[in-house]
């Protein structure tokens, strides 16, 4: 999969794309519009891993995050302590503008992408952001506390955003409340 990715985008300019991001790259069936900021979607740790795996495969080169392997062997370290972690994961990224090729600023020739002398006058590319939060439970069984935490480990950005708490609602009829970053809560469901 990765030498056909540098075989089709490998002729193409990074430093034109978002974070060495292009998300035509990843042939993940993951749609990122899901994911805007805006978006009402329910997330779990599957959908989370999905969304950051979708981004991880649509880098150019070497991505400058961990692989969803370690995410997991980090998550299962906390859950061994009983804490649950809290992840989120927020990424601008490229994607090749609908209509690059008819305004020929890409050409298409045997299934490799090339930019045309056009492209120093005006992008073919589009910026997009993306953004999920979700615990790393996979254990529940007949528990009726959790310890949750926002760790920084699990805080992944190239925005420039700097995330130091979020809002929750852990479901238990005490509404929303501020989680600040490695500071464990524990929620009680009894």
């Amino acid at each position: 999969m990765e030498a056909l990715k540098k075989r089709t985008f490998g002729h193409l300019n990074k430093d034109m794309i978002y974070d060495g991001i292009l998300i035509n790259a990843s042939v993940l069936p993951i749609d990122l519009d899901d994911f805007k900021e805006d978006a009402q979607v329910e997330t779990n740790y599957d959908t989370w891993i999905k969304m950051y795996y979708k981004i991880y495969s649509a880098h150019l080169d070497q991505p400058k995050i961990p692989t969803a392997e370690e995410i997991y062997e980090k998550a299962e370290a906390y859950n061994k302590k009983g804490v649950t972690s809290l992840g989120v994961a927020h990424f601008r990224y490229s994607t090749i503008s609908a209509d690059a090729v008819n305004r020929g600023l890409l050409r298409v020739t045997n299934d490799v992408v090339y930019e045309t002398a056009s492209f120093s006058r005006e992008s073919p590319y589009d910026v997009k952001e993306c953004i999920t939060f979700a615990p790393f439970s996979w254990r529940h069984g007949d528990m009726d506390d959790f310890t949750f935490m926002l760790s920084d480990e699990f805080i992944f950005d190239n925005t420039g955003s700097k995330i130091s708490s979020v809002s929750v609602d852990f479901a238990d009829g005490s509404g929303f409340r501020e989680i600040r970053i490695n500071e464990p809560v524990n929620i009680a469901y009894s």
